[in-house]
C-alpha cells in the first residue's frame, strides 16, 4: 500500500516504519466516514500532523517560551512591533497577530479531530472489523493529543498554576465535536489542568509501551510528570517520575548532543520519550551560523550560568561557541533534526526537584537524579550530597536552566518560581521591554480575533 507523509513533513516518535499507511485527512470527516477504521485512524493522523507541525509544537509554542524568557540576548537583534515574532518578544501582540492565529486554530483543529475519533470509538460507530485493541489505542492516542494542546495553550494564554488556579482563566475545554463548543467560554486554569491529567492518566494506561512513531505509553507519562511539575504537585510528580526512570528504558546515553542530532525515521538515541520526525529543522534561527539567536550576557544571565558551570562541562565547552563576537548554543545545530519534546534530562530534574519539594523531602533521591544529569555533563565529576531543602532547590533549578537551554522551557519555570520581576531588554541604556512579575497581565498572549469574533463568550486577556 502506498505511503503518505504529513505536509510539511513531521511525523512522531521514531522507530519503526508501521505509522502512515492511510492517507490522513484534512477535514473531519462525518460519522458515516467513520465507520471505516481506516478513515478513523487517518484522522487521527491528521491529528497528529497537527500537533506537530511549526505551528505548534514543531516551532512557536517553544519558540515563543524563549521570546518570553530571559535566556536569548534579544538586545542584539532587531525588534519590531508590527512584525509578529517581534509582537511577542516585546510583549505587545495583538488580536491580528497571524501567528498566534496559528497556534490556537491549529490547536483547536487537533482537538477536533482528535475528537471526532475519541467519538466514533465511544459512540461504537466503527461497523467495520476493526479490532477492539486498535480501537482502544487510537482512542488513547486522541486523548494525549488533546492533553498535550490544551496544556501547551492554557500555558500560554493562561497564568501559570502557581498563581490563583481556581478563579484565573485558562482556555475553552474542548472534549466534544468543535461545532458544539465553538461558543463555549474559557474554563479555569485549574479546571484545565484536570482535564489535562485525566486525559494523560486514562491513555497512559492503555497505550502500549512501544507503539511505532507515535505516542506510547512512556510518552503520556513523560507529559503527565511535566503536567504535575508545573502543577506543583510534587508528590504525584516524584511518583511518575520515578515510575519513568526505574523502568530502565530512557538511558542518559551518547553526549548532551546526541538527543539532539536523531533524524530520520530511526529509534531516537540519547534518552528521547518523546521526538519529532522531522525533514528539516524548525529551530535553525538557534545555529550559530544564523547569528540570530543568541546566548544572553551580563548579570544573572544564562551566558553566565554556563559558564560558571566550568571548562569540563560539555554543555559549555563544546556547545557554546563564539560567532561574530557573539555566544550561541549548538544544540540545534544540524541540518536536519528531530526535535525531542520529552527526553530523560528533564524527567530526571522533574524528580530531583519534586523529591525535594514534596511533602516528606527526600534528599537522597534528590541528589542521586542531580547527579545524573551532572555527571553525563561534567567529567569529571564527583557526586554531591545535598545537606539542605534549600541548597538542593538551588542547584536543580539552576542545573534545569543550563540543561533545558533553547528547549521552550524557561519562561514558565520563572512563572512557575513566581519570580517577582524579569524579561527586561535594554538597547545600551534604552529599556525596550520592562521587567514584569511573574503575573503580569502582558506577559498572556491576545486571544486570536477568529475565536473572539464568533464567540462572544470569550473574555480577552
Amino acid at each position: 500500500m502506498k505511503k503518505y507523509i504529513f505536509l510539511p513533513i513531521l511525523l512522531l516518535v521514531a522507530s519503526c516504519n508501521d505509522f502512515l499507511d492511510v492517507k490522513p485527512q484534512t477535514q473531519i470527516p462525518s460519522d458515516a466516514a467513520l465507520s471505516n477504521g481506516k478513515n478513523v485512524e487517518a484522522t487521527l493522523i491528521a491529528a497528529y500532523s497537527d500537533l506537530v507541525s511549526d505551528n505548534f509544537l514543531g516551532q512557536r509554542v517553544r519558540l515563543y517560551s524563549e521570546l518570553l524568557s530571559d535566556n536569548i540576548a534579544l538586545n542584539e537583534i532587531t525588534l519590531s512591533s508590527t512584525d509578529f515574532t517581534g509582537q511577542v518578544a516585546l510583549r505587545n501582540s495583538n488580536i491580528l497577530n497571524k501567528d498566534i492565529d496559528g497556534v490556537w486554530s491549529t490547536a483547536y483543529t487537533s482537538i477536533a479531530k482528535a475528537n471526532a475519533v475519541i467519538n466514533a470509538i465511544d459512540k461504537d460507530l466503527i461497523t467495520d472489523k476493526t479490532t477492539a485493541t486498535d480501537k482502544a489505542k487510537w482512542k488513547a492516542e486522541a486523548q494525549f493529543v488533546r492533553a498535550v494542546c490544551h496544556f501547551e495553550l492554557v500555558r500560554l494564554f493562561g497564568q501559570p498554576y502557581s498563581n490563583v488556579p481556581t478563579t484565573d482563566l485558562g482556555v475553552p475545554i474542548r472534549i466534544k465535536n468543535l461545532s458544539a463548543d465553538e461558543k463555549q467560554p474559557r474554563a479555569t486554569v485549574d479546571q484545565v489542568y484536570t482535564q489535562v491529567i485525566a486525559d494523560l492518566i486514562e491513555a497512559s494506561a492503555i497505550l502500549p509501551a512501544t507503539n511505532g512513531n507515535r505516542a506510547s505509553k512512556w510518552a503520556a507519562k513523560g507529559y503527565l510528570a511535566r503536567v504535575y511539575f508545573n502543577k506543583l504537585d510534587y508528590d504525584k510528580a516524584f511518583a511518575t517520575t520515578q515510575e519513568i526512570l526505574t523502568s530502565g528504558l530512557f538511558a542518559l546515553s551518547g553526549t548532551p548532543q546526541t538527543a539532539f542530532r536523531n533524524n530520520g525515521n530511526v529509534n531516537a538515541n540519547g534518552g528521547v520519550l518523546f521526538q519529532l520526525v522531522t525533514g528539516g529543522n524548525s529551530f535553525g534561527g538557534f545555529r550559530p551560523a544564523s547569528i540570530f539567536y543568541s546566548i544572553s550576557q551580563g548579570a544573572n544571565s544564562l551566558y553566565q550560568d554556563l559558564s560558571a558551570s566550568g571548562a569540563s562541562d560539555f554543555r559549555f565547552s563544546t556547545m557554546a561557541i563564539t560567532t561574530d563576537s557573539r555566544q550561541f548554543s549548538t544544540k540545534w545545530d544540524a541540518n536536519v533534526i528531530n526535535p525531542p519534546i520529552i527526553r530523560s534530562a528533564e524527567i530526571y530534574l522533574i524528580h530531583a526537584e519534586s523529591a525535594a519539594s514534596k511533602a516528606s523531602p527526600d534528599l537522597t533521591a534528590a541528589s542521586a537524579s542531580y547527579n545524573s544529569v551532572r555527571s553525563f555533563a561534567v567529567s569529571p565529576y564527583t557526586p554531591i550530597n545535598f545537606a539542605t531543602k534549600d541548597v538542593a532547590l538551588a542547584s536543580i533549578q539552576l542545573e534545569r536552566r543550563i540543561e533545558l537551554l533553547f528547549e521552550g522551557d524557561r519562561y514558565h519555570e520563572l512563572k512557575r518560581l513566581k519570580k517577582t520581576s524579569f524579561g527586561e531588554i535594554k538597547s545600551g541604556s534604552t529599556v525596550i521591554r520592562e521587567a514584569k512579575p511573574f503575573n503580569d497581565a502582558s506577559w498572556l498572549l491576545k486571544i486570536p480575533v477568529s475565536e473572539t469574533s464568533g464567540n462572544p463568550s470569550i473574555v480577552q486577556n
